[in-house]
């Protein structure tokens, strides 16, 4: 099999991982949910990245898959680690823009045999754009993540991009009210009894985002908690459950209306999102059992994203 921009592996080689990026450009607080080591321009289109998997992690390392398999949401994480950081670095991406995830998509069928390691390499290639110099509006950012020479599979990534003051505008006026911030006491949607973190493939229950679970047949419904305090969910205050956490919350719905083992794999996802998750009104989950299991998210009487997960034994 070829792999993919074989071309480029002499430069990928070179990538400096002795260090981490300027977290500024990552829109991370701290310093442990940063793992993106180096960024360098390759031409127009296509830029190289490299990241550090962490050996151990309370968030990211906490579950059951098979030893030295890496979890595939720290693998997406870095993935947006790298769309953040090369936006800024090379498309010209104001410090001051709010990021808007559109669309996320998830292949990864060489996770399943994919060699122990932490040192992580990617390609990332942009598209569609929208918007001259700063003031782009969109763009499409097409990773390809490599794993000691192996290839992984990609992740799509669609983001939007708004001013600092427009997006609090418009976000204020959508609603109706300014939205509370995460770091607001007493939000809705973090009530709810958790359901055990094995039965969605983890290990602390500070890490489980469902509650009230209901499985009937092949559907499960359950309320998603907003754990605020957890640092790798919300690394800093926000005014919505961050695209991030929605991933998570359907690939541990997927674990549980399959009633599959704790170690169930995620090699494939893909969500849209419609509206923003508000932290202040009760958030729903809904999977329906299948090849590729079907989800949806509900608030307030409406569906703010939806999309499917494909989970394998690891």
């Amino acid at each position: 099999m070829t792999i993919p921009h074989a071309d480029l592996q002499p430069r990928m080689a070179v990538l400096d991982r002795t260090r981490t990026v300027d977290r500024t450009l990552l829109h991370r607080t701290h310093l442990s949910e940063v793992f993106l080591t180096d960024a360098v321009g390759v031409d127009a289109d296509r830029y190289l990245t490299a990241a550090h998997l962490p050996p151990s992690h309370p968030y990211y390392t906490d579950h059951l898959l098979a030893p030295g398999v890496p979890d595939p949401l720290l693998l997406l994480e870095c993935t947006r680690q790298a769309e953040t950081y090369g936006g800024h670095a090379f498309r010209e991406v104001d410090l001051d823009r709010k990021f808007i995830l559109l669309r996320w998509t998830l292949d990864l069928p060489g996770l399943v045999s994919s060699p122990a390691g932490h040192e992580l390499t990617m390609v990332t290639t942009t598209s569609g754009r929208k918007g001259a110099g700063s003031r782009i509006r969109a763009l499409t950012y097409s990773t390809e993540l490599f794993l000691g020479g192996h290839h992984l599979g990609r992740t799509v990534i669609d983001v939007g991009y708004q001013p600092a003051e427009s997006y609090r505008y418009l976000r204020s006026q959508r609603r109706g009210t300014p939205p509370p911030m995460s770091s607001a006491e007493g939000l809705a949607i973090t009530t709810g009894t958790p359901v055990d973190p094995l039965a969605v493939g983890r290990g602390r229950t500070d890490n489980v985002l469902l509650a009230d679970v209901v499985v009937a047949g092949d559907e499960l419904t359950a309320g998603v908690r907003a754990v605020t305090t957890n640092p790798s969910m919300f690394d800093h205050a926000q005014d919505h459950l961050p695209g991030m956490v929605l991933v998570e919350a359907a690939r541990q719905a997927g674990i549980a209306v399959a009633g599959a083992t704790p170690s169930a794999l995620l090699t494939g996802m893909e969500l849209e999102c419609y509206r923003y998750a508000e932290l202040d009104a009760p958030l729903t989950v809904h999977a329906v059992r299948g090849a590729w299991t079907g989800i949806r998210f509900e608030q307030n009487g409406e569906v703010i994203a939806s999309g499917s997960v494909r989970l394998v034994h690891s």
